[in-house]
């Protein structure tokens, strides 16, 4: 008897462990900024002097998906392995990933309020470009946050590509 009593209770540690190990943390409900009407306008006229074919999102954002991945999407809590660029839309790069043949892992939460919104838009192996007006691309935590923004005018509107490869 005392034997199953021993096995009962070793499996049911065993379980409480092991369900520990694939638990994620609950993520906090996202709250963005709706960016202003003057934000609004500049965001509108850079879009159209650039992508005839972005779609506008009530959220504040234009986007166009290049390629929708598969049909499993990321939640704004999801751990992210990707390859971005940030760009002004006519050429000059402000940031990107290391490089296409590799891929930058992060937390998705941890990350801008942009890409909290664009990233879940999309599955694994799909593309989607953000075009993010400046209200839109704060919201990160700066101390866990590994992908900053520097270098970037806190005024502009930028472009973002967005491409991941999966997630977890």
């Amino acid at each position: 008897m005392f034997k199953y009593f021993m096995r009962t209770i070793s499996l049911l540690i065993f379980s409480v462990l092991l369900g520990g190990c694939f638990k994620k943390d609950v993520c906090k409900p996202l709250s963005a900024p709706m960016p202003s009407e003057e934000e609004l306008t500049s965001l509108k006229a850079f879009v159209e002097a650039i992508d005839t074919n972005a779609v506008y999102d009530d959220r504040g954002f234009y986007y166009r998906i290049v390629k929708p991945g598969t049909g499993n999407k990321p939640g704004i809590c999801s751990d992210i392995y990707s390859n971005f660029e940030c760009t002004d839309g006519s050429g000059y790069t402000y940031f990107q990933s290391a490089n296409n043949a590799s891929y930058t892992t992060f937390d998705l939460s941890d990350q801008n309020y942009i890409w909290r919104y664009a990233y879940p838009m999309i599955g694994m192996s799909g593309e989607i470009i953000v075009y993010a007006p400046p209200s839109l691309r704060g919201g990160y935590d700066a101390l866990k946050a590994t992908i900053h923004a520097s270098g970037v005018p806190t005024d502009a509107n930028v472009m973002y590509k967005l491409t991941m490869m999966r997630y977890n």
